[in-house]
């Protein structure tokens, strides 16, 4: 069944709303983001929501909000990414169809919405991306590292600090999606980014089009002992 708004009309915001934010969307990315965008609205629909009446809610708050990592970290061929807490995929699925020799990890521990991002990976074709049904805390337990970790929305920032920063390999990267705010967050955050041996080293703030509002991006990376 198609989205409310159709794959086309997606595909039409997406290319306007990424020229306006610097992001290219190279190959097969812009229609891949439409088509997951459909996917979005026809699962939102069987849980009972309404896709919103403008598309470019969907296309500029979701879409392209997730694609906004790539212009706080690089994501070069090879490297291992993780998004925690992934939720329906945003940002880990925006950044895997964005940079398609990346690859990725969706970590979510609930049931549901691990079946919905196995299936979007299905319907999407993607073959660089795996759904892993678990939390942050179990992973890095275990060992888990990864050359970025991605959150959005997880929790309170130095409570995502601790679940997340564990999980960042050597010379990786921590990119935490904060709100208009970002920066207070970061500063009220201070004792707890030392006692878990993080540095800030970018702090990226973008304006998503159409007025949809500001994403701050802080990039931690950890001290690394001599």
């Amino acid at each position: 069944m198609p989205g409310s708004h159709g794959k086309e009309r997606l595909a039409e915001l997406l290319e306007e709303g990424a020229g306006r934010l610097g992001i290219e969307l190279v190959g097969s990315a812009r229609d891949k983001l439409a088509l997951y965008g459909v996917l979005l609205e026809e699962a939102g629909r069987r849980a009972g929501f309404r896709p919103p009446e403008d598309a470019r809610v969907l296309v500029g708050k979701h879409l392209l909000d997730g694609a906004t990592c790539t212009l706080a970290a690089e994501f070069p061929a090879g490297v291992s990414v993780v998004d925690v807490g992934s939720g329906l995929g945003v940002p880990g699925l925006v950044v895997a169809i964005c940079r398609p020799e990346a690859e990725v990890v969706l970590a979510e521990p609930r049931g549901s919405r691990a079946g919905f991002l196995r299936w979007a990976v299905w319907r999407l074709g993607l073959e660089n991306v795996r759904v892993v049904r678990d939390r942050a805390e179990r992973m890095s337990q275990s060992g888990a590292r990864f050359d970025r970790v991605l959150a959005r929305a997880l929790a309170a920032y130095p409570v995502a600090l601790k679940m997340c920063l564990p999980l960042v390999g050597a010379g990786g990267e921590f990119v935490a999606m904060l709100g208009p705010r970002g920066e207070e967050e970061v500063a009220a955050a201070g004792e707890e980014l030392a006692k878990a041996a993080g540095v800030v080293k970018r702090v990226v703030r973008v304006r998503l089009p159409w007025g949809m509002g500001e994403r701050v991006l802080v990039v931690v990376g950890r001290e690394q002992e001599e």
